[in-house]
């Protein structure tokens, strides 16, 4: 008799046992699907947050209007190399903005947001934070540039039409 009571409270145990070993299971999974879902919402709004961080910086590269005065925009812009002049070392340079302003510059001076960094005979460095343009004597902006409705003309004279 002692051995089947002991067989009856053991085999009452285990089923105890199972069901609140399956309960705690279930609760479990109930408690990381529902983190899963929380994580899956919150990456979900980081990557909005990144794309939007991400138009944002070409918006502002391209100066498109979002409260960007004209000429905010235009002290982004690369100017134009028209001269450079100068004797022993002290150069000088003149250059076009963007927005038609001409600037007599030296070394150190800032043109919009770009800092004149060097100046020799046959071009000018600007620095911006880390970046560093050299621009040659002469070169127009790809933005400036205008072609002719009849084509390039050649060496710089107006083209005389069709022959």
């Amino acid at each position: 008799m002692f051995s089947r009571k002991k067989m009856l409270l053991i085999a009452i145990m285990a089923t105890i046992s199972n069901s609140v070993f399956a309960e705690t299971v279930a609760m479990q999974i109930k408690v990381i699907n529902e983190n899963v879902a929380v994580l899956s919402a919150k990456l979900a709004e980081m990557d909005v947050k990144a794309k939007i961080a991400g138009k944002q910086q070409e918006i502002d590269r391209l100066g498109v209007s979002t409260g960007v005065s004209q000429t905010d925009a235009a002290a982004k812009e690369l100017p134009v190399v028209r001269s450079i002049e100068g004797v022993d070392g002290r150069m000088l340079a003149i250059l076009a903005t963007g927005s038609g302003e001409i600037k007599t510059v030296v070394r150190g001076d800032k043109v919009g947001e770009w800092t004149i960094n060097k100046i020799d005979v046959n071009s000018v460095t600007l620095a911006h934070g880390k970046q560093i343009v050299r621009l040659g004597f002469g070169a127009e902006a790809p933005a400036t540039l205008q072609i002719p409705q009849g084509g390039i003309p050649a060496s710089g004279f107006p083209s005389t039409g069709p022959r």
